[in-house]
């Protein structure tokens, strides 16, 4: 008999786990394999790996006849943690964009005043704006998001009181307002 295994990926998160299944025709009997070790109790055509490792699965089809699958490595992932580099916040809008950046690198910026990878003030304008950064993985474990609240504030005004007039020579005093 022909057999192989067939699966999703060969990746797997803390605490989850992956169906492989023995695929070939007429096969009758199996005996599934991790890490150069007969796996006790699994044989049935499908089997649920929760470790990392090497697994392969013996066969008999329903001819008698024997063979063995070749070698399927499975590797486990480490969870990612999702970082935002931190952006300041802002007096007023008149400054140029801030450049966003975030690790693992391969994700999305979003939120008001972002565009691709930059946060504008002025498009933003006056209030408390969150930028997220979201990477999305193949897997649970390799998807993550990072949020921040970047506060616009209006800037100050400034009140000098009525206009004077001012003759050569002499001096004024102006009491300022904020």
């Amino acid at each position: 008999p022909v057999v192989a295994i067939a699966t999703t990926g060969n990746q797997l998160c803390p605490g989850a786990s992956l169906q492989l299944t023995a695929t070939g025709t007429k096969l009758k009997s199996f005996q599934w394999i991790a890490n150069g070790q007969n796996s006790v109790g699994d044989t049935n055509k499908m089997f649920i790996a929760t470790k990392a490792g090497n697994y392969a699965v013996a066969v008999i089809d329903s001819n008698g006849c024997k063979a063995m699958s070749s070698l399927t490595n499975l590797e486990m992932v480490t969870k990612i943690t999702v970082k935002l580099d931190s952006v300041q916040n802002f007096c007023g809008t008149a400054f140029v964009p801030v450049v966003l950046k975030g690790t693992p690198a391969g994700g999305v910026f979003t939120g008001n005043g972002v565009d691709n990878a930059t946060f504008d003030p002025k498009l933003a304008g006056v209030g408390q704006h969150t930028i997220t950064y979201t990477v999305t993985g193949n897997l649970s474990c390799l998807n993550g998001e990072a949020k921040q609240i970047v506060i616009i504030g209006s800037p100050p005004t400034l009140d000098l009181g009525a206009d004077r007039d001012l003759r050569k020579g002499s001096s004024i005093t102006l009491n300022a307002d904020l």
